[in-house]
C-alpha cells in the first residue's frame, strides 16, 4: 500500500505554498484527496505531476501528465507549491489564497484548472458542489443565470478537441464561416 498521505499533510502543503491554513482550505484539500486519481503514488495525495528531487513517474493522469511518487513529504509539499504557483492555475491559486475555494466567483475556471491539473474526478465533484453541472451548463436555478455560458462552451470545446481533433477543427471553421455569413446578411437587412 502506498504512503499516499499522512497526518496534517494539508497544513504542510498549504504552508509550503504560503497559503492560509483555514479550515475551509484544509477541507478542500481533504475533498481532493478523497477524489484524486493517483491512489498508488507515494506521498502524492492530490495528483501532483510537478517534478521534484527523487520523484519518479507513477501513474498516467487524464490529459497526458504523470502523477509522481515523491521521496519525502517535504519534496511533495514543495512540488505542490511549485505546481500551484507555476502560472497554469491562477484561479485555483486565487481560490486558495482567498481561503475558501468553494465560494469563488470564478468557480467554473477553478473547475477547468482542476481538469488541467489532471483531476477530472475531483473536478466533477467540485463543480457539483458549487452548483455547476460538469458539462459547464447553466447554473442551478438558485443562482443568477448567466447571459452567455462562455466557460461551459470553452470546456465543451476543449473536451471535444481532445477526443475528435482535426475533424472538429474543420467543422468549427465551417460553422464560423456560416455564422459570419448570417451576420453579414442580418446587417444588410
Amino acid at each position: 500500500m502506498a504512503d499516499t498521505f499522512w497526518p496534517h499533510w494539508e497544513q504542510q502543503f498549504l504552508a509550503a505554498a504560503k497559503l492560509p491554513t483555514s479550515a475551509l482550505n484544509i477541507g478542500f484539500l481533504g475533498d481532493w484527496l478523497a477524489k484524486h486519481n493517483a491512489i498508488t503514488c507515494d506521498r502524492n495525495p492530490i495528483d501532483l505531476s510537478q517534478d521534484g528531487p527523487g520523484s519518479k513517474r507513477c501513474l498516467r493522469l487524464p490529459g497526458g501528465k504523470y502523477a509522481r511518487a515523491y521521496a519525502s513529504r517535504e519534496t511533495a509539499a514543495s512540488a505542490f507549491a511549485d505546481q500551484l504557483r507555476s502560472g497554469s492555475y491562477p484561479h485555483l491559486l486565487a481560490a486558495l489564497v482567498a481561503g475558501n475555494a468553494y465560494r469563488q466567483q470564478d468557480g467554473a475556471l477553478v473547475g477547468f484548472e482542476l481538469e488541467t491539473w489532471g483531476s477530472p474526478t475531483f473536478q466533477a465533484y467540485y463543480l457539483d458542489a458549487i452548483g455547476i453541472p460538469e458539462s459547464g451548463g447553466a447554473p442551478t436555478p438558485a443562482a443568477k443565470p448567466a447571459t452567455k455560458d462562455v466557460i461551459g462552451a470553452w470546456s465543451r470545446l476543449m473536451r471535444t478537441l481532445r477526443y475528435e481533433g482535426h475533424a472538429t477543427i474543420v467543422d468549427l471553421r465551417k460553422s464560423t464561416a456560416n455564422l459570419r455569413r448570417i451576420e453579414r446578411r442580418a446587417r444588410r437587412a
